[in-house]
């Protein structure tokens, strides 16, 4: 910590360090008299389990939040000894290049303790009560407080607190925090009444993607998909499918593979005549998350030969511009890249629906960082949720939970489980912990994300789909069927149209050589 502090101090005396939005807020929490380890503590934000950071004399926390919301927060401890217990809002750790820091301001407010007690929590007092050490705290009236009564703060100015605890005696702190907008961040503005996006989502209400097929490179690990496989998906009660391809593998010379088209355009025609809504997504671009730069033209161009090919096609088509961005599509490099496809598609097939992704894996926390222009009035925003993540991708090799197994939903087991991988040591104490509200291993999870993804919709006037969610077949058969159903009720209970992933491979809804219904009954049936 130390060491930190010398770093964070030469920062500070830098020049002006560059500004970005934040993504996460960041606490510290440790005895003041050093040498004791708080190892009682527990951290859930909107009624859902955070890890609650790898243990040592300080407690480090992390957990998303937005710049159009506040997001509420609970930190649970038991002090090992009576005293001092100093808590630091604190930010991020993120470099734009070597030892230059971003600034990423967050903003806190409503801070109470039971068990202890919080000096101007409401901050309507200014700083009085708390510290900034490093550095000075900026005025009112300027960015980041901007006229408001909260407090501030990022990684090279922290705003300290000590509280009186009691050894033994438990102490709940609860806080509210939220990103600080930069001043040169767009702002997005919302979309009023109804769209054409939200007519095309109203009709969507349960899915199924066609994943492991066309999103493989040419003649590896596909599975086939034919009409046989529509008539099913439209029988057992889904009314709309989601399509990935890898493109990358499937254009060249701005001509799409004829092999592709033989075997993908049976199957759309198939879904149109049975009136099921079509989602043809890009799957799997790495070398364009890894190099947007490098990459930006053959995406965009890629499209323009796709929304040609496809322009005089059923309005039941929808294009989806990218799977799960990730790596260095993130933030504005994102929203530039959509809005360019965007315009190119538009000068093609101006009606066409359009689903887009937020970065970092399409998760709903990555909403608040997506810009689009008021004006658009045909795109729908598509998410992904896999949590609990452990129990979703239990046995699976690709993500190094080959060792992970057994895990139940909903938790905790019957009898406490150790965990096979050490990153997941905290996760498996609480999912193990029959005391633990909530267990990791819950609907908590997934409500939480689905809950922002509502509210997002409902601030900005925009649709949402849960593009995918889904649960390995080397689950507990009991268990997957219950976070099946779960997470079925949990969205629809929102209104938030969804889609499995996928129909009849390693997360099937039916066995791909038997032909035996899986998971029908919990995803459709009554």
């Amino acid at each position: 910590m130390k060491s930190l502090m010398v770093f964070l101090a030469g920062v500070v005396m830098a020049e002006e360090p560059p500004v970005k939005l934040a993504e996460q807020a960041r606490l510290q929490l440790k005895m003041a008299e050093g040498g004791q380890v708080i190892d009682n503590l527990a951290l859930t934000v909107a009624g859902a389990w955070m890890d609650p950071g790898p243990p040592g004399e300080t407690r480090d926390l992390t957990f998303p939040i937005d710049a159009w919301q506040w997001t509420a927060a609970t930190l649970r401890f038991t002090p090992p000894a009576s005293g001092k217990a100093e808590l630091s809002f604190i930010g991020p750790w993120e470099e734009q290049s070597t030892g230059v820091v971003w600034r990423q301001e967050i903003l806190w407010d409503d801070v109470e303790a039971e068990g202890s007690s919080v000096t101007n929590g409401s901050f309507s007092a200014g700083i009085e009560g708390w510290t900034s050490p490093w550095a000075p705290f900026p005025p009112a009236a300027d960015w980041p407080l901007a006229g408001r009564e909260v407090g501030a703060s990022w990684l090279g100015r922290p705003l300290v607190q000590q509280l009186t605890v009691e050894g033994g005696k438990p102490v709940t702190l609860r806080f509210r925090a939220r990103a600080a907008a930069p001043s040169d961040r767009p702002e997005m503005h919302p979309v009023s009444g109804k769209t054409p996006a939200h007519d095309w989502a109203a009709a969507l209400k349960r899915g199924v993607n066609l994943g492991n097929c066309w999103e493989a490179p040419v003649g590896s690990w596909g599975v086939p998909y034919g009409p046989e496989d529509i008539d099913r998906i439209a029988d057992a009660g889904f009314d709309h499918i989601r399509v990935p391809v890898g493109w990358h593998h499937r254009i060249e010379n701005g001509e799409i593979s004829p092999g592709l088209l033989e075997e993908l355009e049976p199957v759309l025609k198939q879904a149109e005549k049975r009136k099921l809504h079509m989602i043809l997504d890009w799957h799997g671009f790495k070398a364009l998350e890894e190099d947007p730069d490098g990459h930006r033209q053959d995406f965009i161009d890629g499209w323009k030969t796709i929304a040609a090919h496809f322009k005089a096609w059923s309005p039941l088509l929808a294009y989806e511009l990218l799977n799960e961005p990730t790596g260095g599509l993130h933030g504005s490099v994102l929203n530039d890249l959509h809005q360019q496809v965007l315009t190119e598609i538009r000068a093609i097939d101006p009606e066409r629906i359009v689903f887009l992704d937020p970065g970092r894996w399409a998760v709903a926390d990555q909403l608040g960082q997506l810009w689009i222009p008021q004006s658009e009035k045909r795109v729908i925003l598509t998410f992904h949720c896999y949590d609990p993540f452990p129990f979703t991708h239990q046995k699976a090799a690709w993500v190094g939970f080959q060792s992970v197994e057994d895990i139940r939903f909903p938790g905790p087991p019957s009898s406490p489980a150790q965990a096979p991988v050490e990153n997941l040591a905290r996760w498996y104490a609480a999912y193990s912990d029959p005391e633990a509200r909530p267990n990791p291993s819950s609907i908590s999870s997934v409500e939480r994300l689905l809950d922002k993804a509502k509210a997002w919709s409902e601030n900005f006037g925009r649709p949402v789909h849960l593009g995918e969610f889904g649960c390995v077949r080397d689950a507990d058969p009991a268990s997957r069927r219950r976070y099946a159903r779960q997470v079925r009720d949990a969205a629809e209970k929102r209104d938030i149209p969804w889609s499995w992933w996928e129909w009849k491979v390693g997360f099937g809804v039916v066995d791909m050589q038997t032909g035996e219904p899986l998971l029908i009954d919990a995803l459709t049936g009554d």
